[in-house]
Parts: structure tokens; C-alpha cells; sequence
């Protein structure tokens, strides 16, 4: 998995990511974003946040690629694609803040 960069962008983190042999432009919704951080949670934690389930989302974003059109150069990962990702954390991974 091959990540150009990952910023934010407006309220949502967007991730340049080689999914398919093509540079996707993927938007993380603030809705995926851990809703048990505390609030308000910066740019920076939600950006780390966003690297740490990269493959998960980037997983995310295939799937639904494959689901609306695998020409698409822009996918918005939301609730709808993927549960949010405080959601079967483990004990030991570590949070964000």
C-alpha cells in the first residue's frame, strides 16, 4: 500500500492512496472518526488516527469501488462504507489524544 498523503481537508481527512493500480483520492467522513475521542479532537490526532486504520479504510475503499464504479477517481469513506473506527478496537490499541 503505497500512501502519497494524508491532510485534512475541510472536516474531512483526505488520503492519496494507489488502490488498483490508479492514485485514488480518498475522503475519511468525521463520522468514521473514534466518536469516543475527545472533543475537540485536532487535525494532527485525526490524521494519526487515519494512518493507523489505513488498511482497514484503504480495504473500505476497495470494496466499494468494486460496488459503484471501479473508474472512480475519488471515493467517500462514511458510515455507510465502514463502521466507525473505534468500533472493534482491541484493548491494546493504543487511542488517538
Amino acid at each position: 500500500m503505497e500512501v502519497d498523503c494524508v491532510r485534512p481537508v475541510g472536516g474531512n481527512i483526505g488520503v492519496s492512496i494507489w488502490i488498483e493500480g490508479k492514485l485514488r483520492a480518498i475522503s475519511v467522513s468525521p463520522r468514521i472518526i473514534d466518536p469516543s475521542l475527545p472533543q475537540p479532537v485536532s487535525d494532527d490526532d485525526r490524521c494519526r488516527l487515519v494512518v493507523r486504520h489505513l488498511k482497514r479504510i484503504q480495504r473500505a475503499a476497495a470494496d466499494h469501488l468494486v460496488m459503484t464504479g471501479p473508474t472512480a477517481d475519488a471515493v467517500l469513506v462514511d458510515d455507510h462504507v465502514m463502521m466507525p473506527l473505534g468500533i472493534g478496537r482491541t484493548a491494546r490499541e493504543p487511542r488517538c489524544g
